[in-house]
């Protein structure tokens, strides 16, 4: 789980330095904050997974509501990046879904 975890840790810093690129690309000098340290325990690994799957859920209505900034915007440019964003998604939650799915299994 630690593997796949760093491995996650790895693919999200990349679409991070995606999105920056992109906006570096548009002239757009982007802003990074600091963001919330996460929680050390989360007691069971499906707590943990539930936690990973609620978060690529939230992720997923974040770039949902920059895409519908990008087409009130005609902002062309950035609704095909978000696509992008859009469909790996859609992986992020079913990958994310399936671990939730086998571990809560295994409970039985």
């Amino acid at each position: 789980m630690a593997k796949w975890l760093y491995l996650q840790y790895e693919e999200e810093r990349e679409h991070a330095l995606r999105f920056v690129k992109f906006m570096q690309d548009c002239g757009v000098q982007p802003q990074l904050l600091q963001i919330d340290m996460p929680a050390a325990d989360y007691g069971t690994p499906l707590n943990l997974f539930k936690k990973v799957l609620e978060h690529e859920k939230y992720v997923t209505s974040r770039i949902y509501d920059m895409y519908e900034v990008a087409l009130k915007e005609k902002d062309y440019a950035a609704q095909s990046c978000l696509k992008w964003f859009i469909d790996e998604q859609v992986e992020e939650e079913a990958n994310a879904s399936e671990i939730v799915e086998k571990l809560g299994n295994d409970r039985r």
